[in-house]
């Protein structure tokens, strides 16, 4: 996939003559690059600016000419899928806990039905340019890649794909791509932002493989309350039309479904389809960040998402 650039510039307001500076927010893989004045309000424009580019993103990328790209999964053939969704991690942070961690890790080396699914914010990877703090950190950020690469090495078969996430893709302005370099030293494929997938499961009773399409991004939302974080996991439905959306990010367990109507012109009735919604957990335990910004502790681990190879039936268990 090509990379697309686009840059804006911000004109000077009055008294500021041409003292400018550059900045960029990148979405995904497309990076916007943007002037604003250099004085006291640069910081309030550079949020403002910010905030335009996260609500008109997806709109932008669109008009450029980018879509969703459907990674076809070789067929698996199982009577059930076991399909995990690891994320937020945060390995680095003092708050990581990962006994937890490797225990999920070695249920799933024992699971021959696990399929994984990395989904961002892997490591903690604070730098000096970034809002984290890089003195409170477990490991430096090249010791967090090589712990993790080993931690993942014996499942490296089982992982569908990897995603990076914000604490992830954001150093990408140091030329930093943690999670891609792991991707690439397990020899798995790496998705930069979202992923799309067709599962073929099993075989049913007229011999074909159960089929499910599965979407999968980091995600974003700044809403503290559930409804709010429920909201925006619906919305990926807006999207692309899947059986399965996987959101991260907020570190709040999550599972509700919907359905739609959908007609059968060819044998003319009207079958009614389920979709399934699933905010993944963390790794993260309740540390100086939600102390600070008085947010609850969430419930540690990710859910397990079960997949018929007999039947199209779906069912998930936090």
């Amino acid at each position: 996939m090509e990379d697309y650039h686009i840059e804006l510039t911000a004109p000077c307001w009055p008294g500021q003559g041409k003292s400018q500076r550059k900045d960029t927010y990148r979405h995904g893989r497309c990076p916007f690059t943007y002037w604003l004045p250099v004085d006291w309000a640069y910081s309030g424009c550079r949020r403002v600016v910010r905030g335009i580019m996260r609500g008109v993103g997806a709109a932008t990328l669109f008009l450029g000419g980018v879509k969703v790209e459907l990674t076809v999964v070789e067929h698996i053939d199982v009577p059930e899928l076991h399909l995990y969704c690891l994320s937020d991690i945060h390995l680095g942070s003092p708050d990581c806990d990962e006994d937890l961690l490797m225990h999920d890790i070695e249920m799933i080396m024992r699971d021959d039905a696990a399929r994984v699914i990395i989904n961002g914010d892997l490591l903690q990877y604070d730098i000096k340019s970034s809002r984290g703090d890089v003195y409170h950190q477990k490991y430096p950020p090249s010791q967090q890649k090589r712990l993790l690469r080993q931690m993942l090495k014996p499942i490296r078969d089982k992982i569908i794909a990897m995603i990076g996430g914000n604490h992830d893709e954001r150093r990408s302005e140091e030329d930093a791509t943690p999670v891609q370099d792991i991707a690439e030293a397990l020899d798995v494929r790496y998705l930069c932002g979202e992923g799309l997938f067709k599962l073929q499961i099993g075989t049913k009773p007229n011999r074909k493989p159960a089929a499910y399409v599965i979407y999968c991004t980091h995600g974003w939302t700044a809403a503290r309350l559930i409804g709010g974080k429920a909201l925006n996991l619906h919305r990926l439905s807006d999207i692309v039309l899947a059986d399965v959306y996987i959101i991260s990010h907020t570190h709040t367990p999550m599972i509700f479904t919907d359905s739609y109507f959908v007609p059968d012109t060819r044998n003319n009735n009207v079958m009614q389809v389920s979709r399934y919604y699933v905010n993944t957990g963390s790794y993260q335990r309740r540390g100086n960040y939600p102390i600070t910004k008085g947010l609850r502790p969430t419930v540690l681990g990710t859910p397990l998402i079960t997949l018929s190879g007999t039947q199209k039936k779906v069912e998930v268990k936090l």
